[in-house]
C-alpha cells in the first residue's frame, strides 16, 4: 500500500492539471534574437528589440506564406503591401516596389499615425518552393534603426524564411531531437481507441542503449582529456582532445579514435602536437606539449572524453556555427555544420556558408555581393548575386545527388564509422565531453547542445540532460537532495488526419510503457478540446513513487506535441510552474 502522503499527493493532481491546463490557454509565446521580444496581437508573430528608447518604434513581422505562380509574384507583392499599409496610419508617401536580380522585392511606405507622428513601414518580399512571404518593419526612423538592428533581422529571416516558404511552422524547425521517417515496430500499448499515425510511433520510437556493451579502453594508453584554449580578442573557443599514453607520453588535436593514429607519420609531420604528461594529483595531470615548453600546463581529470558503447545509438541533431564580422552593416560571413542521427542507424550531414557585402556598402557604393552556398542530403548547391548601379548578375548551381552526405553510422568506444551511401567509409573520433551527453565531440569538433525548441523558454539556470537512451529533459537548477522533477517536450508530429486526441492517446501510452508500470489507475481529461491530459505514476529503480503527468495539444493546424513532467513531490510542479509557463505557452502555440 502507497503513503498516506503518496495518495494526497495523487489526488491533488486533478487540481494542478487543471490549472496548468487554463494557463496554456490564456496566451502565446514564440522564440526571438537574443534581447529581442515576441508577441502575438491578432495572430500575427511580432518581433521586438529590447533596448528601444522610449521614443523609438521598431516591429518586424513575416507573414505566413501563399501559393502562386512566380509570375503573379510581384502584382501579389503590391496588392498585399498597400491593403497593409493603411492599417498602420495614413499612407503619405508609396513609391513603387523594386526587384532586384535575386528576386527580392522591397518598398519603404511614409505613414503618419492618427497623433500626428510620422512612421515608416518597410516590406520585403521572397518567392521560392511556389510560394511567397513579405515582411514588415515598422520603424519610426529607417536609417538609424534599419542599421541598428540589421543583425536581429538577418537571424529573424535566415531562422523563419526558409521553413515558411516550405509551408511549416517557426516552432517545428527547432524540435528536439530529429524525427524517424521509417516506422518504429515497437507496439503501443494504447487504450481502445482509432490508430493514429505512423509518424507518431516513429517519433517515439524508444532507443536501448542501456543493455549495450560498455567500452574497453586499451592498455596503452591511460586517458581522452578534453581541453580548450580560448581567444579573447572574438570570444571564441578552440576545442581539442589530448591522448595521454601509458608511456608517460601526451598527443594534442586527436581527430580519428586512439586505435587508428599513425604514430610514426604524425609524429613526423606535428612534432609540436607531441609532448609529455605526469599525474599531478588526484584532481588533474600536468602536461608540456611539445616537450620542450618550460612550464607545466595543468589538464583537470573532470574533462574526460566518455566513449559511447558498443552499438550504441543516438537520435539527436547537432551544430555548430562560426562566425565572422556577421551583420547586414559592415558585412561578414558564416559557416554552420551540421549532422542528423537517428536511432535506425541512418545520418546526414549538412555544410552551409554565407557572405554578404553588407548594408553600407549598399547604402554608399550602391554595390551589394551576397553568396551561399549549401551541401546536404540532397545534393550541393550555390548562389552567388551581385548588382551595382546599373548591372546586376546572379548565378546559380546544383551539383550531384547528396549520397555523399548521407548513409549509416556505427560507434563503438571512440570511433563512429560513417558509411555514406556512395561507398565511401570514414572513421573518426567520438565521445562525449566532460562525461556529459550533451557535450558530443565529432572528429575534431566539439558540439554543445544547449536548450532548444520550447525549452529555450525555461531560466537560464535550468540544465539540459540527456540519458544513455538519448532522451533530452530539463532539470531546474534549486532541487534539493532527494528531489527529482524533469521535463521533456516532445518534437512536433505531423498527425496526417488521425484526431488529436487518438493520437495523445497513443503516444502517451507509448511513452509511459518506456518509464515502468503504472502503479494506479490513472486518469484521462481534456480542457474545451484543446489541450489534452493524463496522470499516473510509477516506481523509479530505487522503489520510490514517482508522479508522471502529459499534456497534449494540436498546433499549427496540423501536428501534435506533447510535453512531460516527472516529479517526486507536487510540491515542486507548484514550485516551478511559473518558471514553466513560458516554454510550456510556446509549446502549444496553436
Amino acid at each position: 500500500m502507497q503513503s498516506s502522503c503518496f495518495v494526497k499527493t495523487v489526488r491533488r493532481l486533478l487540481v494542478f492539471v487543471s490549472a496548468l491546463s487554463f494557463m496554456l490557454l490564456t496566451s502565446i509565446v514564440h522564440a526571438a534574437p537574443d534581447g529581442w521580444s515576441v508577441l502575438v496581437e491578432n495572430g500575427e508573430e511580432i518581433f521586438i528589440p529590447g533596448d528601444l528608447a522610449a521614443e523609438e518604434e521598431y516591429r518586424l513581422y513575416v507573414a505566413l506564406a501563399e501559393t502562386l505562380p512566380q509570375s503573379e509574384y510581384p502584382q501579389w507583392f503590391k496588392k498585399r503591401i498597400d491593403l497593409d499599409a493603411g492599417k498602420w496610419g495614413e499612407v503619405v508617401a508609396a513609391p513603387e516596389p523594386k526587384q532586384n536580380n535575386g528576386g527580392v522585392i522591397t518598398a519603404t511606405y511614409a505613414l503618419q499615425r492618427q497623433d500626428g507622428v510620422l512612421r515608416y513601414a518597410h516590406y520585403m518580399g521572397f518567392f521560392g518552393q511556389g510560394k511567397a512571404v513579405y515582411l514588415r518593419i515598422l520603424s519610426s526612423d529607417v536609417a538609424t534603426l534599419m542599421s541598428r538592428y540589421a543583425s536581429g533581422m538577418q537571424q529573424v529571416i535566415k531562422e523563419t524564411l526558409p521553413q515558411r516558404l516550405k509551408g511549416v511552422a517557426i516552432s517545428q524547425a527547432a524540435s528536439d531531437a530529429p524525427v524517424e521517417t521509417t516506422t518504429s515496430h515497437a507496439t503501443p500499448k494504447a487504450p481502445p481507441v482509432k490508430p493514429a499515425t505512423q509518424a507518431a510511433r516513429a517519433e517515439l520510437k524508444r532507443i536501448d542503449n542501456a543493455s549495450a556493451p560498455e567500452y574497453s579502453l586499451p592498455d596503452k594508453y591511460e586517458a581522452l582529456v578534453c581541453d580548450f584554449t580560448e581567444n579573447r580578442i572574438n570570444d571564441t573557443y578552440n576545442d581539442y582532445v589530448i591522448l595521454l599514453f601509458k608511456d608517460g607520453t601526451a598527443y594534442k588535436g586527436l581527430t580519428v579514435p586512439p586505435e587508428d593514429l599513425d604514430i610514426a607519420k604524425s609524429r613526423q609531420e606535428h612534432p609540436n602536437s607531441w609532448g609529455i604528461w605526469q599525474d599531478d594529483d588526484e584532481e588533474s595531470y600536468k602536461v608540456k606539449i611539445p616537450a620542450s615548453e618550460k612550464k607545466w600546463d595543468s589538464l583537470y581529470k573532470g574533462r574526460h572524453l566518455a566513449p559511447a558503447r558498443m552499438g550504441e545509438r543516438l537520435n539527436r541533431y547537432i551544430s555548430k556555427t562560426t562566425m565572422v564580422n556577421m551583420g547586414m552593416i559592415g558585412g561578414g560571413s558564416s559557416y554552420t555544420n551540421s549532422w542528423t542521427f537517428l536511432g535506425s542507424g541512418r545520418f546526414t550531414k549538412g555544410y552551409s556558408s554565407m557572405f554578404s557585402s553588407g548594408m553600407m556598402s549598399s547604402m554608399t557604393a550602391g554595390t551589394s555581393v551576397y553568396a551561399a552556398s549549401y551541401s546536404d542530403d540532397t545534393g550541393d548547391s550555390s548562389i552567388v548575386s551581385g548588382s551595382s548601379p546599373g548591372v546586376g548578375v546572379t548565378s546559380q548551381k546544383k551539383r550531384n545527388d547528396g549520397s555523399n552526405n548521407r548513409g549509416r553510422y556505427s560507434l563503438n568506444g571512440y570511433a563512429m564509422e560513417l558509411t555514406y551511401d556512395n561507398g565511401e567509409t570514414v572513421r573518426s573520433l567520438f565521445g562525449f565531453c566532460y562525461d556529459d551527453r550533451t557535450q558530443p565531440f565529432l572528429g575534431g569538433t566539439l558540439f554543445p547542445m544547449r536548450k532548444s525548441g520550447p525549452a529555450e523558454k525555461l531560466p537560464y539556470e535550468w540544465s539540459t540532460r540527456i540519458s544513455l537512451n538519448e532522451e533530452r529533459y530539463y532539470v531546474p537548477k534549486e532541487l534539493k537532495e532527494g528531489e527529482i522533477f524533469r521535463v521533456i517536450f516532445s518534437s512536433m508530429v505531423e498527425l496526417e488526419g488521425a484526431a488529436i486526441e487518438d493520437w495523445f492517446k497513443e503516444a502517451v501510452s507509448q511513452n509511459f510503457a518506456y518509464l515502468g508500470k503504472p502503479i494506479m489507475e490513472g486518469g484521462w481529461g481534456n480542457d474545451r478540446d484543446t489541450v489534452y491530459s493524463y496522470y499516473n505514476a510509477y516506481n523509479d529503480v530505487d522503489g520510490a513513487p514517482l508522479v508522471v503527468f502529459y499534456y497534449g495539444a494540436k498546433v499549427k493546424e496540423k501536428y501534435g506535441r506533447f510535453m512531460r513532467i516527472i516529479s517526486s513531490d507536487l510540491k515542486l510542479n507548484k514550485r516551478f510552474k511559473e518558471e514553466m509557463q513560458p516554454a510550456m505557452l510556446r509549446a502549444f502555440m496553436p
